[in-house]
């Protein structure tokens, strides 16, 4: 990440001045097909992009959640498997960053997310945002997840610990294959 941001400032540094005599339409896709590094460095930051590092299956409520390699997204409903799988769920995905787990010393899968990912600073997310899973899984986010009492059973005050920091919530737009080591972004 930090070698293609350094890539991309070099780049619209060392582009030539623009003359607006010389060219009317300084932001256009070139005859080649490439984009001017200007619009590939708006469109790098605004995006947010990272991996799949972990996926969990909560199959029974109130038991632990069951890793997986792969599971798959099925449309306005949820994961496969998940008891949250339902259209009549807004809570059908959980989305936690490994960084967060990572500092509070916890395990993917421990606090019931179903998708752990790293790379991604989900403090930044938003509810309406979409979340791009490979090549064809799409979902919305729909807010932060509270954090309930049985965070406390986990470890006395985990509850309060990940107040705000519970990670986001999201319903499914386009179901797919979803597989560990997979590409995931967050764009506007």
């Amino acid at each position: 990440q930090r070698r293609e941001n350094y890539r991309l400032v070099v780049e619209l540094l060392t582009m030539p001045f623009y003359n607006p005599l010389q060219d009317s339409e300084p932001n256009r896709v070139s005859k080649s097909g490439s984009q001017p590094a200007e619009n590939r460095l708006r469109r790098h930051i605004r995006m947010q992009q990272g991996t799949i590092v972990a996926l969990h299956i909560a199959r029974v409520k109130g038991t632990p959640s069951d890793p997986v390699t792969e599971a798959t997204a099925i449309s306005a409903q949820g994961l496969e498997g998940d008891r949250s799988c339902s259209p009549d769920n807004t809570r059908q995905v959980l989305f936690m960053d490994q960084e967060t787990l990572d500092e509070l010393a916890l395990k993917p899968g421990q606090i019931k997310e179903n998708i752990t990912t790293s790379g991604l600073d989900l403090s930044q997310a938003q509810g309406g945002q979409v979340v791009f899973i490979g090549e064809a899984v799409t979902m919305e986010l729909v807010g932060d997840c509270e954090p309930c009492g049985k965070m406390d059973a986990i470890r006395a005050g985990l509850r309060q610990v990940l107040d705000g920091r519970r990670g986001v919530l999201a319903m499914v737009i386009s179901g797919g294959p979803i597989k560990v080591g997979d590409s995931i972004r967050i764009e506007p």
